[in-house]
């Protein structure tokens, strides 16, 4: 199979490619393990504006028979790797994404190849490649079949776990199997509140007044325990952004559903929401820390999950880290991990050599981002 390669470097030029591309990663994200919203070309483009300043990104395209085999939108930056400076390329998605994984047409293993081939022959100016994949998934299957062949120098550099719920049974059969506290613990708050005052779960989606649902999560976020500790979204601008821009992107596609509960007219707690395809992405949820004794968190939780049990979601995709909060819920997880791809370049081989050299002197085959000299942006 011939195929030609383009690298694009304009809007102009990769918005000729939508079609194709949502259709494939549309194809591919019917089960956890396969690709997800983040892969889209929305996300890219929002990725592209918020966090690159709507400068830097290539996308490189294999194209056989006038048909687009596989893309690759990438964009460069300094790397530190095992001590040695190296000039990276990487996915736009490893700035911020999900279960994303590499853009083919169809998961077989020549088009791999072909795309790796394309990178090393087409784009200049690299020595190592950092991605990311999810574990078990077909992306993460072609890569382990080429890594046998021994044609690829390849390093796994970090791990991360995350959890799922799988929504294949009705939702008081699901609910029955909770931890019994758990349970209990989920009717007793809903029970309370109720007894205290009016409550409300409002559903915000394409068509609604985005920026009332905007307005009322940053009064959420400002009043909740992660504004102290630094990690809401009213704390990082960039993240804000991000999500002020992608909120509307998704809007437009119908894929946006943003959920907030109100109590005694107040917001008090909200899950900011994707849903694509049979999936349900859960982005970012708070609560404020006043009304915490009334577990307003749990109470939208529980009515949300009813909701989307009713609805045949296939699955819930909690994204992010394994918290305690999250794991109440669900025992299932997925992992996500980075690898390096190092190129055939003198920097590319003195940061492999030194890795091996590291490797050697500890004994053992410790993951390099446990020493103070790994990769690093």
């Amino acid at each position: 199979m011939g195929f030609t390669f383009r690298v694009l470097r304009s809007p102009e030029e990769w918005t000729k490619l939508r079609a194709p591309w949502e259709v494939r990663i549309e194809r591919q994200s019917g089960n956890i393990l396969g690709l997800d919203v983040t892969s889209t070309l929305t996300w890219a483009e929002t990725l592209w504006e918020n966090h690159l300043g709507r400068k830097s990104l290539e996308v490189l395209v294999a194209e056989s028979d006038d048909e687009v085999e596989a893309l690759l939108p990438f964009y460069r930056s300094p790397k530190t790797v095992h001590s040695v400076p190296c000039r990276s390329i990487a996915p736009i998605t490893e700035l911020y994404s999900g279960r994303c994984g590499f853009l083919l047409n169809e998961p077989r293993v020549e088009l791999l190849e072909c795309m790796l081939k394309g990178l090393r022959e087409q784009v200049p100016g690299w020595d190592v490649f950092v991605f990311t994949l999810v574990e078990e998934s077909p992306s993460r299957m072609l890569l382990s079949e080429l890594e046998q062949r021994g044609d690829l120098w390849v390093e796994k550099i970090s791990a991360q776990r995350s959890p799922y719920i799988v929504m294949d049974k009705a939702w008081e059969e699901y609910f029955a199997g909770l931890p019994r506290k758990f349970r209990w613990n989920l009717r007793n708050f809903e029970k309370k509140m109720r007894s205290a005052g009016s409550v409300v779960h409002r559903v915000f989606e394409s068509g609604s007044n985005l920026e009332e649902f905007r307005s009322a999560t940053q009064e959420i976020e400002r009043a909740s325990w992660k504004e102290q500790a630094g990690t809401s979204l009213t704390t990082n601008s960039l993240q804000e952004n991000f999500h002020a821009k992608l909120m509307h992107a998704a809007a437009d596609r119908g894929w946006f559903t943003g959920h907030v509960l109100e109590f005694r007219g107040e917001p008090v707690s909200y899950v900011w929401g994707l849903r694509y395809g049979n999936i349900f992405y859960d982005f970012k949820e708070s609560y404020k820390s006043v009304y915490r004794d009334l577990g307003p968190g749990h109470v939208l939780k529980l009515s949300l999950m009813e909701r989307l049990f009713a609805q045949g979601v296939a699955f819930y995709d909690y994204m992010g880290l394994c918290e305690e909060y999250k794991l109440r819920w669900t025992d299932k997880t997925y992992e996500r991990s980075t690898f390096l791809l190092y190129n055939n370049t003198l920097a590319a081989r003195a940061a492999r050599l030194a890795g091996n050299v590291k490797k050697h002197l500890l004994g053992s085959k410790t993951n390099p981002e446990s020493t103070s000299d790994l990769p690093t942006g």
